[in-house]
């Protein structure tokens, strides 16, 4: 890092300077951007100055993240931008490196983002952990006319968004990646945004009780023409899946052009279809980082039945507080990880990043140079952060 620089919450002059640094980079009005850091919160936002003039700037977004069936804390990354004229000279990486070294410091368990330029976010320790799918139809990919559930509007009844954050949090906590969401990711869902307003419908079953939820937004590329996009969709239940997508049917009137929405291969929303062969694509696969090992390893869960033993050694040059030799120990869910062992398992962090995530199996980290052991190790390994493929519906 330039002997010159800090790093820090940006103070109100500051902030302009920020707003202006990442409406450029992310083609973002000023009236946007300013509403985009009240939602972050202030407290949230960082910069980097260099001789006292601030040169880039991101977003902290403090949520958690879904492994092992448990949430685990995690800070998301997003708008790192870096002022036009002060290109290639560092400035990306050097912040980066402070906000990886200031989250450490705060005991945050992991950190992940989108990345636009991967090769920055590897120099600090992230690794691709998990996709992020696009999902392309029509109204006559729909072959379902589910009608057993009766469905109503969101915001019908007072706490309706906050029933809603409730059956998300009670329901999805076994998909690897998932976010444990927080207000600022709420509001990208069910919030409005570039000017279009956030519809949603509840169903449920004969008792009230809730059987899924959809969130979606209707906007106009070129009119008369619509899209469709949903934002969120969940159900417990194959009809509540049938029901949600039989309303989205409904909807789907001659203007209609496209419905989209995010998904995973094996995701309920897509596999509840007959003939689920509409364009499916990757959009994104977002990257994590393993910000404080110890934390991390202790706060997910893992294979319920299981009691396993792993010696690893971690390697980790940026924060050396988490490199060293460790006793994994896993049993009834849990795990606990004391210093000690052989190291029988040497993996560095962009490696431990998608070996925690259970992105990418033993093996093949080792065939990437990113996890070294004997095939029993690696096979103990597999076991230990076996799971469901890691992927997330939104982006943040």
């Amino acid at each position: 890092m330039h002997g010159t620089d800090d790093h820090g919450a940006p103070n109100a002059d500051e902030r302009g300077a920020l707003l202006e640094i990442i409406g450029h980079a992310f083609l973002v009005v000023p009236d946007d951007c300013t509403a985009w850091f009240e939602r972050a919160g202030h407290e949230n936002l960082r910069v980097i100055r260099r001789r006292g003039e601030v040169l880039g700037g991101l977003v902290l977004i403090p949520m958690g993240q879904y492994f092992g069936g448990r949430s685990v804390p995690m800070t998301g990354i997003a708008g790192v931008g870096v002022r036009l004229d002060a290109q290639r000279r560092g400035v990306a990486t050097a912040l980066m490196r402070n906000t990886v070294g200031e989250l450490a410091e705060a005991g945050v368990a992991l950190s992940a983002l989108f990345a636009s330029t991967r090769s920055l976010y590897r120099k600090v320790g992230y690794e691709a952990a998990g996709g992020r799918f696009l999902a392309r139809l029509t109204a006559n990919h729909i072959e379902i006319d589910e009608r057993s559930l009766e469905l109503r509007r969101v915001g019908d009844r007072e706490g309706d968004l906050d029933l809603v954050r409730a059956f998300y949090r009670e329901h999805t906590a076994h998909q690897a990646g998932h976010l444990d969401r927080g207000p600022y990711v709420w509001h990208r869902l069910a919030g409005e945004r570039g000017g279009a307003r956030a519809y949603g419908v509840l169903a449920e079953d004969e008792r009230g009780a809730l059987e899924g939820y959809l969130l979606y937004r209707k906007v106009a590329p070129a009119m008369p023409l619509q899209r469709i996009e949903i934002t969120d969709l969940l159900a417990i239940t194959p009809r509540g899946w049938r029901r949600l997508w039989a309303f989205v049917r409904d909807l789907s009137t001659r203007v209609v052009e496209e419905i989209s929405f995010y998904t995973a291969p094996d995701d309920p929303a897509l596999l509840v279809h007959p003939d689920p062969r509409f364009p499916v694509q990757l959009s994104e696969t977002w990257l994590l980082r393993v910000v404080d090992a110890r934390a991390a390893l202790v706060a997910r869960g893992y294979p319920v039945g299981l009691r396993a033993e792993l010696q690893l050694e971690i390697s980790d040059p940026l924060l050396p507080r988490n490199a060293g030799r460790f006793w994994l120990r896993v049993a009834d869910g849990a795990a606990e990880l004391e210093p000690g062992g052989a190291g029988r398992l040497r993996v560095d962090e962009r490696g431990l990043a998608a070996l925690y995530a259970g992105f990418a199996d033993p093996i093949t980290l080792a065939r990437l140079g990113r996890l070294e052991g004997e095939p029993a190790d690696l096979a103990a390994a597999a076991a230990v952060f076996a799971g469901p493929a890691p992927w997330m519906r939104e982006m943040f």
